[in-house]
């Protein structure tokens, strides 16, 4: 089984299986109500560890450690060409186009087209060292992009990543962000997690953030406010749920949900 004090950072579902990665223990799978460790990704175990699922297989991003790929479970294989030893925070794929892959790095974002095995840099306009933590794609126009990184900046591209500028209006300043999620109704609508601050939401695409803490009687998001996914839709779109760090959970009925 899982460990018991293991800090489980991401999950993934495909195929009818569950994978799990671990900070200090590593990967698993769940199959058949039975949890099995994947082989190791590296020599020593990464603290942060992030799941991406596409049809050529699953992808790890480590930090430290880059991004390592299997299609077999049984051999995973380096692909970190051009991403220059940064440590990956998150991972994403691009609505439509399952092989062109964002990687959020310790220090900025990251394109690849050709199913991860080369990168480049995709961060024009951002600040120089920032730790991207979350990336959303509005599903009905993909060229429209979100990421917000772990020192409070939002940014915002409407031309596939080539190009983004700040979005932040509304929001606290130098406070952590963990987490962007989009309205499944209303892509004009965005969630932010934050560390301390609790959820901001945008109802102009990013143009401008209110607090959305009505109810909530914790502020802290879950795991002590360190990065983690802390907010969440639920399967039909109509709720979002917040982690809470010692008061549970939280949820609320999506702003957009007709």
């Amino acid at each position: 089984g899982l460990p018991r004090e293991g800090d489980v950072q991401a999950l993934s579902a495909a195929g009818g299986q569950l994978y799990a990665g671990v900070a200090a223990y590593g990967l698993y799978t769940r199959s058949n109500d039975t949890w099995r460790q994947l082989p190791p990704l590296t020599s020593s175990h990464p603290l942060s560890l992030t799941l991406l699922h596409t049809p050529a297989g699953l992808y790890a991003g480590a930090s430290p450690g880059g991004l390592y790929h299997t299609d077999d479970e049984a051999t995973w294989r380096p692909q970190s060409t051009g991403l220059h030893d940064r440590g990956i925070l998150t991972l994403t794929s691009l609505p439509g186009a399952p092989h062109t892959l964002l990687a959020g790095t310790t220090d900025g974002l990251a394109r690849s087209d050709d199913d991860g095995r080369t990168w480049r840099p995709w961060d024009n306009g951002w600040p120089p060292a920032q730790p991207v933590i979350s990336i959303a794609a509005d599903p009905a126009a993909p060229d429209t992009l979100y990421a917000c990184a772990l020192t409070g900046l939002v940014m915002k591209s409407e031309d596939g990543g080539q190009s983004w500028r700040q979005a932040t209006l509304g929001l606290p300043d130098d406070q952590p962000c963990l987490q962007l999620v989009l309205d499944r109704f209303d892509p004009h609508t965005l969630y932010l997690a934050t560390s301390s601050q609790g959820v901001y939401i945008s109802r102009d695409g990013g143009e401008s953030w209110t607090t959305w803490n009505k109810g909530l009687r914790n502020f802290q998001a879950g795991r002590g406010g360190r990065p983690g996914h802390v907010l969440a839709l639920s399967a039909d779109g109509r709720l979002v749920y917040w982690a809470s760090d010692g008061a549970g959970v939280w949820r609320r009925p999506a702003a957009g949900a007709p």
